[in-house]
């Protein structure tokens, strides 16, 4: 109820999914088979701060059941910069996209897909 005292951040609730979904008797999204549907893996940046000199994507490509390999090179066109969710004073802001065009800034960030 608003206006209540009682919060449910760091309490202890008790769910009724928890037996079904640990013991295998769940169902997930991904457990359930659709027609067409095609999935995507992302190639994530090894290092921080890595210049981008150019990504190939050719081999991948070759590959049987590949529809596409994609870099910010293939989107730059249309590809726009996110939004600061955050802003602080502290916070240095840069465009953030969602695949970087010249600069991997962190370790794990997307590079292709």
């Amino acid at each position: 109820m608003p206006g209540d005292r009682e919060t449910y951040i760091g309490a202890r609730l008790r769910r009724r999914e928890d037996r079904r979904l640990l013991t295998g008797r769940g169902t997930f999204v991904d457990d359930i088979p659709l027609p067409g549907v095609v999935h995507a893996a992302f190639v994530r940046s090894p290092h921080a701060h890595a210049h981008i000199l150019g990504i190939d994507t050719r081999a991948a490509r070759a590959l049987p059941g590949v529809l596409a390999a994609v870099t910010a090179d293939d989107v730059a066109a249309v590809q726009k910069p996110w939004p600061v969710k955050v802003p602080h004073a502290r916070l240095r802001y840069f465009p953030r996209y969602a695949l970087p065009l010249e600069k991997a800034r962190y370790v794990g960030e997307p590079v292709a897909w």
